[in-house]
């Protein structure tokens, strides 16, 4: 209550906690050295309440920041491992983690203003304490930058994340630490915030000789942030049925279409990269088709009912990418129907208009970059959650199946789940190269046209198949509890 009242009072909250971090029956809990339970009461067993009496939890820790009139800032250095708690809970519950998992922004009406949070490593990772009788990495590089009055909000987060990757990287060999990456949770903010609540970052002239370079590379890179999203063409969309997908506008323009020299681990079929050049703007979903989108044509009977094949595997629906859909059900079924409820154009997109979509202005391996280790950020594949073999060991994502549309980060063009979560049917036949492709973002309608080409990877696949350029095919029948879409839509 002290501190709702204190932020309510001031422009700016800011706070900075220290100490271990829990996950629990999907909650964030923060725990000071001084309140972690007994280990006699934790091994006779407790109810989530027990853990509340006792701990803070992050969502509520938000909501009370949130309170600030301009914007309020967390700092988390909570993932340090603590024994008494993990061990008990694995061996007692199963349902505990070392660590926190993504947190949750409160979704205020003030929604420009929402919490940012930096926390000291990804979620489910353990941070390094750092040498004995020395302060955390994370502490050390925040309280480095923070005293920067030139550096705005986005240079600290940006700094402080540099310094302890570098630093973990360096030291982090020679004491036989994991690699330690900070992670930003919260929507960016339209403008620069000074953290010492003055505005001595906003003014020219006043940067630190030794932090010029640092400047410019992050003003290098905020700048083509900035080019990517000024790509993305914002027109209202008319009125919409409840059902319908939300869509994004794309805008015309060239690309390269494939697997690029230098790119590590492509497959035959991504050859040879050749431009294609998409001459108008188009729409397309912001999210995969969703059970609450599809399901009302399954009611109608004017789909079939996928119920006999598993329907949602019991994973639940609603905000979830629908799955067990073919192609034939997509595009003999659920597509005309929605034209005709609509009276607009619904079509699955053609090849070449998802992977342009999906790169958002990239030539990297994923829209946002080429690490593995921050693939969890913005998509649901197998990760460090699962047991597979081929899971991604580098972070975690939280999700063991489908995950609700939306629940991770966007690409530049402001669509989600582009990589990963469910594969995508799009338009074009199957040929095992690109020799002879059209160049003008057309649907390939020749070659082998049993099988239909699906994008994007899933839950299921390994995070090479969720690059950019990956491309695979099923059968235009097959159902399968990996297999999900988007819609396009061509601009009248």
């Amino acid at each position: 209550d002290h501190m709702e009242k204190e932020a309510a009072r001031a422009d700016i909250a800011i706070m900075y906690f220290s100490g271990h971090g829990l996950y629990y029956e999907g909650e964030n809990y923060l725990l000071s050295t001084t309140s972690i339970p007994e280990r006699r009461f934790l091994e006779r067993g407790f109810e989530t309440h027990h853990l509340e009496d006792k701990m803070t939890k992050v969502k509520g820790l938000l909501s009370r920041l949130d309170n600030a009139r301009q914007n309020s800032f967390l700092f988390l250095d909570a993932c340090r491992y603590e024994p008494r708690i993990s061990n008990v809970l694995y061996n007692n519950k199963g349902e505990g983690q070392t660590g926190l998992g993504r947190p949750v922004i409160p979704n205020e009406p003030n929604s420009s203003n929402r919490p940012q949070v930096l926390m000291a490593t990804q979620p489910f990772k353990t941070a390094w304490d750092g040498p004995k009788g020395e302060t955390s990495l994370f502490a050390s590089a925040l309280y480095k930058y923070l005293r920067q009055t030139d550096l705005d909000h986005r240079d600290v987060f940006y700094a402080v994340t540099e310094e302890v990757d570098k630093q973990s990287r360096d030291s982090g060999k020679k004491a036989g630490i994991a690699h330690q990456v900070p992670e930003r949770i919260g929507r960016t903010l339209p403008e620069s915030v000074c953290l010492d609540g003055s505005n001595l970052c906003k003014q020219q002239g006043n940067i630190d000789p030794q932090l010029a370079d640092l400047k410019a590379q992050i003003e290098r890179e905020r700048q083509l942030r900035l080019e990517a999203e000024q790509r993305v063409i914002k027109s209202p969309e008319p009125s919409k049925l409840p059902f319908e997908p939300e869509m994004v506008t794309i805008p015309a323009g060239s690309f390269t279409m494939g697997c690029s020299s230098d790119e590590k681990r492509c497959s035959s079929n991504e050859f040879p990269a050749h431009k294609v050049t998409i001459a108008k703007p188009f729409l397309v979903g912001k999210y995969e088709i969703t059970w609450d989108e599809y399901q009302p044509c399954i009611d109608e009977k004017a789909c079939p009912d996928n119920q006999k094949d598993g329907g949602d595997s019991g994973w639940g629906k609603g905000s979830r990418p629908v799955i067990k859909v073919s192609w034939k059900d997509i595009t003999e079924h659920y597509i005309p129907w929605l034209n005709g409820k609509t009276g607009k154009n619904y079509r699955l997109p053609t090849e070449a208009e998802w992977e342009y979509a999906a790169r958002a202005g990239s030539r990297n391996r994923y829209h946002f970059g080429d690490s593995e280790q921050q693939l969890c950020r913005y998509a649901n594949g197998p990760a460090l959650e699962t047991d597979y073999r081929w899971k991604n060991t580098t972070c975690r994502d939280d999700y063991t199946r489908t995950a609700p549309v939306g629940s991770f980060e966007p690409n530049n063009s402001g669509l989600y789940d582009m990589h990963g979560n469910v594969w995508e049917w799009t338009q074009d036949c199957w040929n095992s190269n690109y020799n002879g492709a059209p160049t003008n973002g057309s649907a390939w309608l020749e070659g082998n046209c049993s099988p239909r080409v699906v994008r994007g990877g899933s839950w299921f696949y390994v995070a090479e198949n969720l690059r950019s350029a990956f491309r695979d095919r099923y059968d235009a029948d097959a159902r399968l509890f990996f297999l999900g879409f988007r819609l396009a839509r061509t601009l009248d």
